[in-house]
């Protein structure tokens, strides 16, 4: 089940919002339709910055699966601001960004989940 359902440009099914200092735009997509089309890899969340396989996503853009979770897109998403941000702006290298990026993730989902063993094996990223 999808948690938004109106389709701006396929596969982007909702803008959710916009993040300074670039404007980067940040959408909602159907992650099965970008495995398809574009990247069998694709997995919860990607940016530009990541690398040749995510080149099929704009630059001033931020793509999070539409999981069907609230707060699991809250934390995939905060997972993308982070790794792009420090990987646009400091040029860290995407194996340093992505592991600041998930060190933010396990904070929030440890938070969200309000049980660390909850939290711990709820957080499966890439």
């Amino acid at each position: 089940m999808r948690l938004f359902s109106k389709a701006l440009e396929e596969p982007r099914i909702k803008l959710l919002g916009t993040i300074l200092p670039d404007d980067c735009k940040i959408f909602i997509v159907d992650g099965m339709q970008v495995r398809n089309e574009f990247n069998i890899e694709f997995v919860l969340g990607g940016h530009h910055y990541v690398g040749p396989d995510y080149e099929h996503i704009p630059e001033d853009e931020i793509w999070v699966e539409d999981t069907g979770d609230t707060q699991d897109v809250a934390a995939d998403t905060a997972h993308e601001i982070v790794e792009r941000i420090l990987m646009k702006f400091t040029d860290m290298e995407y194996d340093d960004a992505h592991e600041v990026a998930s060190s933010v993730e396990k904070v929030l989902r440890l938070e969200e989940s309000g049980n660390e063993k909850k939290g711990l094996r709820y957080y499966q990223r890439r």
